[in-house]
């Protein structure tokens, strides 16, 4: 509730609200977590269409073009209908729109961007700190899934597959087993 403080009790906890997880952050799993980008960062996108890849609808794409954004990666999203979501940001000189642009003009890119027409520009929020992997996703008696414990890690086929497998671990885990550790291993 909105200014209100609440303490839930609760025997085992999935934590999935999402990369900047409160949850996470409450259980100290963030501790040892590098930081791939900090907060200050511009961010801009565009939805796009003609995209050409060999890619899955539904995959995300970190691309990493130092000599364009050294302190950060640009990103595609290819969703259904032809619509993708191409990204990126800034922290030196050039905007996030210049770097978004010169990454679609880059010949190594050009097989999938020659026929590339921008729908519309986007505003992108934003950032927190963009978070590496958690190597071990579990902590107590909270497991992280979906995105908490990997930026970006899933779109809706797998945050579908992530919880469900989310949930038999820790069914597992409640009976003596091993399931947090069984989670661990699957998620690397």
């Amino acid at each position: 509730r909105k200014g209100k403080e609440e303490t839930i009790e609760a025997k085992r906890v999935l934590a999935a609200d999402g990369h900047d997880s409160l949850i996470v952050k409450s259980v100290g799993l963030n501790e040892d977590r590098p930081v791939m980008a900090q907060s200050g960062m511009r961010l801009m996108g565009y939805q796009v269409e003609g995209v050409e890849t060999d890619l899955a609808m539904n995959a995300w794409v970190a691309l990493s073009v130092p000599s364009l954004n050294p302190r950060a990666n640009f990103w595609m999203y290819l969703q259904g209908g032809n619509r993708n979501i191409i990204g990126g940001g800034a922290t030196g000189d050039r905007s996030p729109q210049e770097n978004v642009d010169l990454l679609l003009q880059m010949p190594k890119f050009q097989p999938w961007f020659k026929n590339v027409r921008i729908v519309k520009k986007l505003a992108v929020a934003g950032p927190p700190p963009f978070y590496g992997p958690i190597m071990y996703p579990a902590k107590g008696n909270v497991l992280a899934i979906g995105d908490a414990p990997c930026m970006i890690e899933v779109t809706n086929p797998g945050a579908i597959a992530r919880g469900y497998y989310g949930v038999q671990c820790t069914i597992k885990e409640m009976n003596g087993g091993a399931g947090y550790q069984d989670y661990a291993d699957w998620f690397r």
